[in-house]
């Protein structure tokens, strides 16, 4: 990934997206200890989603849903940072 003509990142495509998760947290369920585990946190109506660390789990904790993140969510949100 470049930015601004400076390498970012330098890897394989499928590690790239395997090492992130896109997460969807709930408005009731979101905390500062989870915020601070998001990239380009952005709110919506029905709660909060950004990009997290795979290394994380996330996915266990209640009023999260995660998704594999696309080469797009990745550079979308690592933008916003």
């Amino acid at each position: 990934m470049i930015d601004d003509g400076k390498i970012l990142m330098s890897t394989e495509k499928d590690d790239l997206i395997d090492s992130y998760t896109l997460v969807h947290i709930d408005k009731e369920a979101i905390t500062d200890t989870l915020r601070s585990k998001l990239i380009g946190i952005k709110e919506t109506i029905f709660g909060y989603e950004g990009l997290s660390f795979s290394k994380y789990n996330l996915e266990a904790a209640s009023g999260i849903k995660t998704a594999r993140p696309s080469i797009e969510d990745i550079m979308i949100y690592m933008g916003a940072k």
